[in-house]
């Protein structure tokens, strides 16, 4: 009797932690802080392989470590920023899973790195340093630099993002305040609108309709439109027939990405 022999599923590379799938597919098996975590590196190309397994190594042993500090509430502003970013891509918002819990866009994710992105960069050695240790009056030189150099609107979202890192420090227990809160945001200034008169917009649109490219009419039907519904581009690129109500001469808006 001929007894078929198991067909091996995972094959091993010469490089440590990156094995391949008997489809080709390369996977990384990483262990960090007692924990096997397995990632699909999308690809069958050894050489990428080897690029994608470094920087989510990099990743995954950030997160453990920023996980062990958070149970050990020793933690710095890199640990608490492993926990917001993982937050943010998890769909939630600077509240995290709370009572205020709801979930976020694309856009606002990438916009919510973005801020993150601008706090290191206008204050470099922060990252590094010991939550317990970060003075209010530090926090308050920093906005200071900060407000002078951004304008009002990513000055008040980037000082969110600064509030939320340490309130992930204070609910681990490495601190028991926030030396963020009693920094004051900055006053937007309503923008001052300059729109076109009537004809002047009807030489707009029939300009942009008389361009001569292959969309031009269809362009000047879509700028019709934001400028007789108020809609947004992301509200008017998702209407289709069934929202239009002829009747009651009513459009239903959708498409807009949540607010953080």
């Amino acid at each position: 009797m001929n007894t078929a022999l198991p067909v091996k599923t995972w094959n091993r590379t010469s490089v440590q932690n990156l094995v391949r799938h008997n489809s080709g597919r390369s996977y990384a098996q990483i262990f960090a802080n007692g924990k096997e975590t397995w990632k699909s590196l999308k690809t069958d190309i050894l050489e990428v392989a080897k690029v994608k397994l470094r920087e989510i190594s990099g990743s995954i042993e950030k997160a453990a470590h920023a996980d062990h500090a958070e149970q050990r509430g020793k933690m710095t502003m890199e640990d608490c920023a492993v926990i917001f970013t993982k937050r943010i891509e998890d769909g939630f918002g600077l509240h995290g899973r709370g009572k205020l819990m709801h979930r976020i866009g694309e856009g606002t994710k990438h916009y919510r790195k973005q801020t993150l992105i601008a706090l290191w960069r206008s204050w470099p050695a922060l990252a590094g340093k010991n939550v317990r240790k970060i003075a209010e009056r530090e926090v308050g030189e920093w906005a200071e630099r900060f407000a002078a150099e951004y304008s009002p609107t990513r000055y008040n979202n980037t000082l969110d993002t600064l509030r939320a890192l340490f309130e992930i420090a204070v609910a681990a227990g490495a601190r028991t305040d926030n030396p963020a809160m009693r920094i004051g945001r900055v006053t937007v200034k309503q923008k001052q609108l300059a729109l076109p008169e009537r004809e002047q917009f009807r030489g707009f649109v029939k300009a942009i309709r008389s361009a001569g490219a292959w969309c031009s009419r269809d362009c000047a039907d879509f700028v019709e439109f934001l400028a007789f519904t108020g809609a947004r581009k992301n509200e008017a690129a998702n209407v289709t027939w069934s929202d239009v109500d002829f009747a009651r001469q009513r459009i239903h808006l959708r498409g807009l990405l949540p607010k953080s």
